[in-house]
C-alpha cells in the first residue's frame, strides 16, 4: 500500500512539475492573449457552415461560424477605452472583494475560529470532508457565491480542525465546477438550460416533450450523492500527497493567516450568544423581505428563481452577515474596540488577494480576445460538423457527444454558451435517434461539468491559486497553474467516471431523468 501511494505521488509530482514549467499565471494569460490575437490574423475568414435549427422558427437553417481578425488598430483603440470597464466588471473581482471583506472581519475578530472549535468537538473529520464536498456540489443554487464564500471558509475550517487547508480549497473548487450539474435542488442552471432546449424546437414539439427546469432532477439529485461519494473516496485513497487530509501537522502556515482566539476566554461564550441572537434576527429580516408575495427581495411577478434581488444580491447578503456577526462577536468579547478595527481587518483581507487582482487583469484581456475572435466557437463547431458527418448508432452518438462536450470545456468554460451552440444541433439529432430532449440535455450536463476543474482558462483558477498561496507553507515556492490542475485532476476524472457509469445504469434500466420526463420517445 505504501509503495502504491509513493508511486502515485511520484506520478502526480512529475505531472505537476511538467505543467509548472509553463509561465506563472499572469505571463501565461498574456502569452495566450497575444497568440490568440496573432492567430486571428492569418485565420481571419476561415469558416465552417453546417445545418442547425433556428430557435425562433424551429426551421432548419444554415449557420456559419467564422474567425475574425482582432489584430487591428481600431480594435485595440477601443480596448484602451473599454479596459477599465471590463476589469471592474469582471465578475470574480467584484465578488471576491465583497466576500473577502466580510469574511476577514469574521476571521480576525475570532468569530470563525470560535464557531469552528465548537464544530470540532461535535463533528468528526470524515463528516466535515463529506459535508464540504456535498455543499460545494450543491452550491450552484447560490450561483458564484458558493465558490467565493465556501472556498476561504473551508480553508479556515480545515486548518482549525487539524486538516490540510489546501484540501478544503480544492474540494470546494472541484465540487462547484466538476460537480456543477449535480444538485439536490432545482437551480438557475436548470432554468437556463431547459429554456435553451425548448427554444430550439417548434412550440408544439417542446410542449409535447414536457420540457421544464425539473426534467433532469432525478438524475441530478442522485448525481449529487454519487459525486460526493467519489470525492470522499478520492480524498482517502487517490489524493495527491500535497492534499493528504492529516498533513497539516507538517505545515508551517504563516501566523497572520489564522488569528488567535480572544484572550478573554470567559467572554467568548457571551460573544457567541450575541452573534447567535444576531443570526436569528438577520435571517428573520431576510425572510420578512422574501416570503411575502410582494417582498422587497422578490423579482418581477413575485419570482425568486432565477432572477430576483435575493438571487442577485446573495453574495452581498452572505458577506454582510459575516462582517456584522464578526463585529457583534468582537464587540461583546472585547476584541474589537472601535469600528476602525473592522476597517483594518477588511483591508487585510483585500490585500491578501492582491495576486488574484493582478492576474485578473490578464484574464480579462485573454477572455475578450478569445471570445471576440470566435476561435473557441470555431473549435466547438468543428466538432459538431465531424459528428454530423458520422452515421453512428445511438450508443456511439452518446459517447461521441460526451467526448465532444468534455473536450470543448477546455476552450469554452460557460455551460450555457456551449449549450446555445450545441442544443440546436444535438436536440433534433438525438430526437431522430429516439432520445427525448430531456435525455439529450442530461447527457450534455454529464459531459459539461467534470473537466471544468482542469480547464486552464477557468476564471476561478485565479482565485484558487491566490488562496493556495495564502495558505502556502513557509519556505515553499509560490503556487503556479500546474498545482491546482493536478490536484483537481483525480477528483474531476472520478466524478466523470461515476456520472458515466450512472448514465449507463439509467439507460439500461430506462429510468426517467426527471418528473414527467422519459429517456426514449414513447
Amino acid at each position: 500500500m505504501d509503495e502504491t501511494r509513493a508511486l502515485r505521488s511520484n506520478i502526480f509530482d512529475r505531472l505537476e512539475n511538467i505543467i509548472n514549467r509553463l509561465p506563472e499565471p499572469f505571463t501565461l494569460l498574456i502569452v495566450l492573449a497575444a497568440l490568440t490575437a496573432l492567430l486571428s490574423l492569418p485565420l481571419a475568414g476561415v469558416s465552417l457552415s453546417f445545418s442547425t435549427v433556428d430557435p425562433v422558427t424551429g426551421q432548419e437553417v444554415a449557420k456559419t461560424v467564422a474567425i475574425e481578425n482582432i489584430l487591428t488598430a481600431p480594435y485595440f483603440a477601443n480596448l484602451l477605452v473599454e479596459f477599465p470597464k471590463l476589469l471592474v466588471g469582471f465578475p470574480p473581482i467584484a465578488l471576491t472583494l465583497v466576500v473577502m471583506m466580510g469574511i476577514s472581519v469574521a476571521e480576525h475578530s475570532g468569530f470563525l475560529s470560535s464557531v469552528i472549535r465548537g464544530l470540532m468537538r461535535r463533528v468528526p473529520k470524515f463528516a466535515v470532508i463529506s459535508v464540504v464536498s456535498f455543499l460545494a456540489i450543491n452550491g450552484d443554487v447560490f450561483g458564484d457565491a458558493a465558490m467565493f464564500v465556501l472556498m476561504p471558509l473551508a480553508a479556515t475550517l480545515f486548518f482549525q480542525m487539524g486538516l490540510n487547508p489546501w484540501l478544503g480549497i480544492i474540494l470546494v473548487f472541484v465540487g462547484n465546477t466538476a460537480g456543477f450539474s449535480a444538485s439536490l435542488v432545482i437551480n438557475q442552471t436548470d432554468t437556463v438550460l431547459s429554456g435553451i432546449t425548448a427554444s430550439v424546437l417548434p412550440p408544439e414539439v417542446a410542449e409535447a416533450a414536457n420540457i421544464s427546469p425539473i426534467m433532469n432532477w432525478y438524475f441530478n439529485a442522485f448525481s449529487a450523492l454519487t459525486a460526493t461519494a467519489a470525492m470522499v473516496l478520492v480524498t482517502y485513497f487517490l489524493v495527491p500527497s500535497k492534499l493528504a487530509p492529516n498533513k497539516v501537522g507538517e505545515l508551517e502556515i504563516a501566523p497572520e493567516i489564522v488569528e488567535e482566539t480572544p484572550s478573554e476566554h470567559g467572554n467568548e461564550g457571551r460573544g457567541l450568544i450575541a452573534a447567535g441572537i444576531f443570526t436569528v434576527l438577520y435571517l428573520a429580516a431576510i425572510l420578512a423581505m422574501l416570503l411575502p408575495e410582494g417582498g422587497a427581495l422578490r423579482g418581477e411577478g413575485g419570482q425568486i428563481v432565477p432572477k430576483s434581488p435575493f438571487m442577485g444580491g446573495i453574495v452581498v447578503l452572505i458577506s454582510l452577515y459575516f462582517a456584522l456577526s464578526g463585529i457583534v462577536f468582537g464587540w461583546f468579547t472585547g476584541r474589537m474596540k472601535s469600528l476602525g478595527q473592522a476597517a483594518d481587518w477588511m483591508k487585510n483581507g483585500i490585500s491578501s488577494m492582491s495576486f488574484f487582482l493582478v492576474v485578473s487583469a490578464a484574464a480579462v484581456v485573454f477572455l475578450k480576445f478569445f471570445n471576440d475572435s470566435h476561435i473557441g466557437e470555431y473549435i466547438g463547431s468543428y466538432g459538431v460538423v465531424m459528428l454530423q458527418g458520422i452515421q453512428a448508432s445511438p450508443g456511439v452518438a452518446i459517447f461521441l457527444f460526451l467526448l465532444l462536450v468534455s473536450v470543448s470545456n477546455l476552450f469554452i468554460i460557460s455551460g450555457s454558451v456551449l449549450w446555445v451552440m450545441y442544443a440546436p444541433i444535438f436536440v433534433p439529432l438525438m430526437l431522430a435517434l429516439g432520445y427525448t430532449p430531456a435525455a439529450t440535455q442530461m447527457i450534455y450536463r454529464i459531459g459539461d461539468a467534470p473537466l471544468n476543474a482542469v480547464c486552464p482558462v477557468n476564471p476561478f483558477l485565479i482565485l484558487v491559486i491566490g488562496l493556495l498561496n495564502k495558505w502556502r507553507p513557509k519556505g515553499t515556492e509560490p503556487v503556479k497553474v500546474g498545482t491546482p490542475l493536478v490536484l483537481a485532476m483525480p477528483y474531476a476524472l472520478a466524478i466523470l467516471a461515476v456520472l458515466v457509469i450512472q448514465l449507463v445504469f439509467w439507460v439500461l434500466w430506462d429510468l426517467p431523468p426527471g418528473p414527467g420526463a422519459t429517456l426514449m420517445v414513447r
